[in-house]
């Protein structure tokens, strides 16, 4: 749709493979540069419940709009193809490998259940906790293994108690992703995955460095980095001017990452 729409398309963009980049130029010099970012992501489970399915093409309106001017104007429009928010911080690789270098200001929107002109996002990171046994028999050799599974367990109890003590707009939330292979063995391995969200980037090395005591372990930073703000556009914002506003879909007394909440189309009042 962009290369037929007159854009100069590159993919793979970051060693991504669902990213890309699409370039606009007007013909009267350079001018501003502003970047549309397109994303696309889903859920577990819940799917496009946060209204992924509706970023992209918010962004290829305004996108038509502004290729149609931009000989009168000069400027150039980017439309940046950016997958993974949710897991894996797509905007991220894509910072550091200066796609936005040159950007005057970066757009893009998020539905939500409030009409927001900017959000008070939260700092996120993601730890991977593994934790090493010995296999045995749990019956033919019932002294000898060391069950990975069952102090992993434990380090899931350690985290809910110690939860409670923790400032406001601080949490931290896990799921095992390694829970052994067979019930007739005793787990050698296991693995838990950890999501540590704060206020502000400062609390969230607090809380990290806490997490890091209650466990007794060093924790080791997941694939990615830390996604600020809660949504990867914080890593943008960081280097360019960046707007993120939020649009009310389901309403205020729903969620907006529920099954439910994850049509086509927003409420009828978002389509303003």
């Amino acid at each position: 749709m962009l290369g037929q729409a007159g854009f100069e398309v590159a993919r793979g963009t970051a060693g991504l493979d669902a990213a890309f980049v699409a370039r606009s130029t007007g013909g009267r010099g350079r001018g501003l540069c502003v970047a549309l970012l397109l994303g696309y992501d889903a859920l577990p489970d819940l799917g496009h419940a946060c209204g992924h399915n509706l970023f992209a093409a918010a962004g290829l309106g305004p996108r038509s709009r502004l290729h149609g001017v931009l000989d009168g104007i000069g400027g150039t429009v980017l439309a940046v193809g950016t997958p993974a928010e949710e897991r894996g911080g797509g905007k991220v690789a894509l910072t550091d490998a200066d796609v936005f270098e040159g950007v005057d200001a970066a757009l893009m929107f998020h539905p939500g259940v409030h009409d927001w002109s900017w959000a008070p996002l939260t700092a996120q990171t993601q730890a991977r906790v593994g934790l090493h046994g010995r296999a045995a028999h749990p019956t033919g050799d019932p002294v000898g293994g060391i069950d990975a599974l069952a102090t992993l367990v434990q380090l899931f109890n350690v985290m809910a108690v110690s939860s409670r003590r923790l400032p406001p707009g601080s949490h931290v939330q896990g799921i095992v992703t390694d829970g052994g292979r067979a019930t007739i063995i005793v787990p050698a391995c296991a693995e838990g995955l950890f999501g540590l969200r704060a206020a502000t980037g400062t609390e969230l090395d607090v809380l990290v460095a806490a997490v890091g005591t209650w466990s007794g372990i060093h924790l080791t930073d997941a694939a990615g980095g830390v996604l600020l703000g809660s949504s990867d556009i914080g890593d943008v914002s960081n280097r360019v001017p960046a707007i993120h506003p939020f649009v009310a879909i389901p309403g205020e007394e729903e969620s907006d990452r529920t099954p439910r909440s994850h049509g086509p189309r927003p409420r009828s009042g978002a389509d303003r």
